[in-house]
């Protein structure tokens, strides 16, 4: 009964979610696009989020990117998106605690090294669609 309503509400804050809400909330750098600096993308420890997120700026993305696995390549990027999980705890209606993760993004600005970091919980997939195109509406309007 516990797994149908975690299910049911996340359902329901997954479907809340929307390009806007990346928006909001200092989750993109508000000069993101000027300059036309290329997103270096690094790769997480999971194939199918891997796919999941490479799709999304395929689809979504118009600028410059590119999935780096040196440390050394960053050099020549504005930014670096990663992914991470993020661990949480929560209340269950019986009054159980139990701990649960969501997946994440994170923008770091590589000249300033400051860190923009998505924060809410909800499919990877729809998330990176939600937050790519965010990434892209920035990114046209600072052109």
């Amino acid at each position: 009964m516990v797994k149908l309503y975690i299910s049911l509400c996340l359902i329901l804050f997954t479907s809340c979610f929307s390009t806007k809400s990346f928006l909001k909330y200092d989750q993109i750098p508000s000069d993101f696009g000027k300059g036309n600096k290329p997103i270096s993308i690094t790769p997480f420890s999971k194939d199918r989020i891997n796919n999941i997120i490479l799709n999304a700026f395929e689809k979504y993305y118009k600028g410059p990117y590119s999935c780096v696995t040196d440390d050394k390549l960053l050099i020549n990027f504005g930014y670096n998106f990663n992914t991470y999980i993020d661990y949480y705890t929560t209340n269950t209606v019986s009054g159980n605690i139990e701990r649960d993760n969501d997946i994440q993004f994170r923008l770091t600005d590589l000249e300033t090294k400051k860190v923009y970091k998505t924060f809410g919980f909800g499919y990877a997939k729809t998330k990176a669609k939600y937050y790519i195109q965010a990434l892209e509406i920035v990114r046209q309007r600072n052109q």
